[in-house]
């Protein structure tokens, strides 16, 4: 878990984001801050077990490395 107060998170988004009076619901700007977070995260590759390293991924998918 993050360690920034309810104000700091509020003032990261507004500048950020541009978004104005989210002083006046810091509940809220918690719950936005991890919307975004994990809207982020959807475009991260996940980690897989079954490739060992680089050179195994290649091995198993020639047609996806140029």
């Amino acid at each position: 878990m993050g360690r920034a107060s309810k104000e700091q998170v509020a003032y990261f988004l507004q500048k950020v984001y541009h978004l104005n009076d989210l002083e006046k619901s810091l509940d809220a700007t918690d719950a936005v801050a991890v919307a975004i977070c994990h809207f982020i995260q959807l475009d991260k590759p996940q980690k897989s077990k079954e490739f060992k390293n680089w050179g195994d991924f290649v091995k198993k998918n020639p047609g996806k490395v140029k």
